[in-house]
């Protein structure tokens, strides 16, 4: 919980009950949880926090940076807590999305735009979303 604290104060942000067990809920989700997941997940042990409270604080926190939104194929907003760099397989019959770490292809996507010299790009992150469907 010590560290969750620091994490807002670091980014500037009051340490309010709230935000302490919200952000504590997506990070331990471990997958690109919608606004109303947390919200299940969050109300189990927190009944009086409402959806529109956590609506409010995700968009603080993608505001500032701690978490980033992404969109289904389906329209439906997802959240990002992993800020390391990664790609997603986005599994379209079921609208999950697992995170794809592969450094190799990091690097080659990286290098091909660097060798590209287009003006006045600096990249500050690269987004692969891969679509398919389940084979199980």
């Amino acid at each position: 919980m010590q560290e969750t604290r620091q994490r807002l104060a670091q980014n500037g942000l009051k340490v309010t009950p709230q935000r302490v067990v919200i952000l504590e809920t997506i990070m331990q989700m471990k997958n690109h949880p919608t606004v109303e997941q947390i919200y299940e997940k969050v109300r189990v042990d927190h009944p009086n926090i409402s959806l529109a409270t956590i609506y409010k604080v995700m968009a603080t926190f993608v505001e500032k940076g701690m978490v980033q939104t992404m969109l289904t194929s389906n329209d439906i907003k997802m959240y990002e807590p992993n800020l390391e760099p990664h790609f997603h397989i986005y599994y379209t019959d079921s609208n999950s999305i697992e995170d794809y770490f592969d450094e190799e292809l990091s690097d080659m996507l990286n290098n091909y735009f660097r060798k590209k010299n287009i003006a006045n790009l600096n990249i500050s992150d690269i987004r692969v979303h891969i679509l398919a469907k389940s084979t199980a």
